[in-house]
Protein backbone atom coordinates (compact mmCIF):
# COMPACT_ATOMS: atom_id res chain seq x y z
CA UNK A 1 0.00 0.00 0.00
CA UNK A 2 1.12 3.35 -1.08
CA UNK A 3 1.69 6.01 1.56
CA UNK A 4 -0.34 9.07 1.03
CA UNK A 5 0.28 12.86 0.23
CA UNK A 6 -1.25 13.57 3.76
CA UNK A 7 1.10 11.04 5.48
CA UNK A 8 4.05 12.14 3.91
CA UNK A 9 2.81 15.68 4.38
CA UNK A 10 3.15 15.03 8.15
CA UNK A 11 6.15 13.25 8.06
CA UNK A 12 7.79 16.56 6.21
CA UNK A 13 6.02 19.25 9.12
CA UNK A 14 7.53 16.62 11.78
CA UNK A 15 11.47 16.78 10.33
CA UNK A 16 10.35 20.86 10.18
CA UNK A 17 9.06 21.37 13.78
CA UNK A 18 12.28 18.66 14.89
CA UNK A 19 15.03 21.09 12.90
CA UNK A 20 13.05 23.68 14.53
CA UNK A 21 13.86 22.86 17.54
CA UNK A 22 17.61 22.91 16.61
CA UNK A 23 17.46 26.22 14.79
CA UNK A 24 18.50 25.07 11.61
CA UNK A 25 16.41 26.62 9.36
CA UNK A 26 17.76 30.32 8.53
CA UNK A 27 15.16 33.09 8.95
CA UNK A 28 13.16 33.87 5.79
CA UNK A 29 13.71 29.98 4.51
CA UNK A 30 11.30 26.99 4.28
CA UNK A 31 11.91 23.73 3.99
CA UNK A 32 10.12 21.86 1.25
CA UNK A 33 9.28 18.28 -0.33
CA UNK A 34 9.57 17.70 -3.95
CA UNK A 35 7.33 14.47 -5.29
CA UNK A 36 9.36 11.88 -6.99
CA UNK A 37 8.56 8.97 -9.46
CA UNK A 38 10.16 5.81 -9.40
CA UNK A 39 8.78 5.38 -13.12
CA UNK A 40 10.12 8.10 -14.38
CA UNK A 41 13.41 7.68 -12.23
CA UNK A 42 12.55 10.70 -9.89
CA UNK A 43 13.53 10.32 -6.74
CA UNK A 44 11.90 12.22 -3.42
CA UNK A 45 13.76 14.95 -2.56
CA UNK A 46 13.55 17.48 0.22
CA UNK A 47 14.96 21.20 -0.18
CA UNK A 48 15.61 24.94 1.44
CA UNK A 49 14.06 27.42 -0.37
CA UNK A 50 12.98 31.17 0.21
CA UNK A 51 10.08 32.41 1.30
CA UNK A 52 8.00 34.47 -1.28
CA UNK A 53 7.62 38.03 -0.70
CA UNK A 54 4.49 39.38 -0.88
CA UNK A 55 5.54 41.14 -4.18
CA UNK A 56 5.94 37.55 -5.51
CA UNK A 57 9.74 38.19 -5.04
CA UNK A 58 12.14 35.71 -3.02
CA UNK A 59 14.20 37.77 -1.11
CA UNK A 60 16.37 35.29 0.22
CA UNK A 61 17.40 31.95 -1.61
CA UNK A 62 15.20 31.86 -4.50
CA UNK A 63 16.46 28.17 -5.73
CA UNK A 64 16.47 24.81 -3.98
CA UNK A 65 19.59 23.97 -1.22
CA UNK A 66 20.63 21.04 0.58
CA UNK A 67 18.14 20.72 3.80
CA UNK A 68 18.93 21.93 6.94
CA UNK A 69 19.91 18.18 8.04
CA UNK A 70 20.68 15.09 6.01
CA UNK A 71 21.20 14.61 2.35
CA UNK A 72 18.62 15.57 -0.02
CA UNK A 73 17.58 12.86 -1.65
CA UNK A 74 14.64 10.59 0.78
CA UNK A 75 13.96 7.70 -1.54
CA UNK A 76 12.51 6.97 -4.99
CA UNK A 77 9.64 5.41 -3.29
CA UNK A 78 6.46 7.13 -1.29
CA UNK A 79 7.14 4.60 1.56
CA UNK A 80 11.28 5.16 1.55
CA UNK A 81 10.43 9.02 1.96
CA UNK A 82 8.35 8.85 4.30
CA UNK A 83 10.48 6.36 6.40
CA UNK A 84 13.52 8.60 6.05
CA UNK A 85 11.84 11.72 7.04
CA UNK A 86 10.93 10.30 9.90
CA UNK A 87 13.90 8.62 10.66
CA UNK A 88 15.54 11.85 10.78
CA UNK A 89 13.03 13.60 12.59
CA UNK A 90 13.48 11.11 15.10
CA UNK A 91 16.91 11.02 15.15
CA UNK A 92 17.31 15.31 15.02
CA UNK A 93 14.38 14.96 18.26
CA UNK A 94 16.44 12.92 20.21
CA UNK A 95 19.40 15.43 19.96
CA UNK A 96 17.16 18.12 20.47
CA UNK A 97 16.31 16.04 23.82
CA UNK A 98 19.63 15.60 24.65
CA UNK A 99 20.35 19.32 24.14
CA UNK A 100 17.43 20.22 26.30
CA UNK A 101 15.60 22.64 23.48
Amino acid sequence: MAISDKALDAALARYVRACDRLDLIPEGMRVGLAHGSKTYGRAFRVYLTGVQAADGSYPLGSGHGAPPAGDDCVGMTSQAAFDTLVDRARTLEDVAYFLGR
